[in-house]
């Protein structure tokens, strides 16, 4: 956690009152990266959905 704390730019008793474990920590980030990962696939889809737009002036 004092890793986490560093990297994060805060003290070690922020971590602790936002995330009491580890293991709400690890359940936090897993969520973060689920919903990132989502936005990133439905940009993904409309970038390639439709029609291809013309590149000739």
């Amino acid at each position: 956690m004092p890793e986490v704390a560093r990297a994060a730019g805060v003290g070690i008793g922020t971590v602790y009152r936002r995330f009491p474990t580890r293991q709400t920590l690890a359940r936090y980030l897993r969520h973060v990266g689920q919903v990132l990962c989502g936005d990133w696939r439905r940009f993904v889809d409309l970038a390639f959905a439709g029609p291809r737009p013309r590149t000739d002036s």
